[in-house]
């Protein structure tokens, strides 16, 4: 697998611009869900291409304006999970000590003690 990352990657070095998922699908014979990361598996242009509405883009020829933006979103994403096993922390521990957590009304958004 690791040839076949090289090859993907050598070749959309070579291509300068957008390629689509399809495309390289194709070309490299392997499913679109194998080039993103699934779970704990890192897809096979993880570690060097941007993807977007256009298709993927190998990091090195990204222009600014196309690369930073991605970088943002994954930026977030990651302190979006980090809150998230924070909040799953927090709840555990709670649960655990017998601490109910709190409840909101949904049409007033009033906070209701449990009982």
């Amino acid at each position: 697998m690791e040839n076949l990352r090289q090859q993907i990657e050598l070749w959309l070095l070579a291509q300068r611009d957008w390629v689509p998922a399809a495309e390289i699908c194709q070309r490299f014979g392997v499913r679109e869900r194998r080039l993103r990361q699934n779970g704990e598996h890192p897809g096979l242009l993880s570690d060097f291409a941007i993807s977007s509405d256009h298709g993927f883009k190998h990091i090195h020829n990204a222009e600014d304006k196309e690369y930073f933006p991605s970088r943002a979103r994954l930026c977030s994403h990651i302190k979006n999970e980090a809150r998230r096993v924070r909040a799953w922390d927090s709840r555990r521990k709670n649960e655990r000590q017998g601490i109910r957590p709190f409840l909101v009304e949904k049409f007033t958004g009033q906070t209701l003690l449990p009982v």
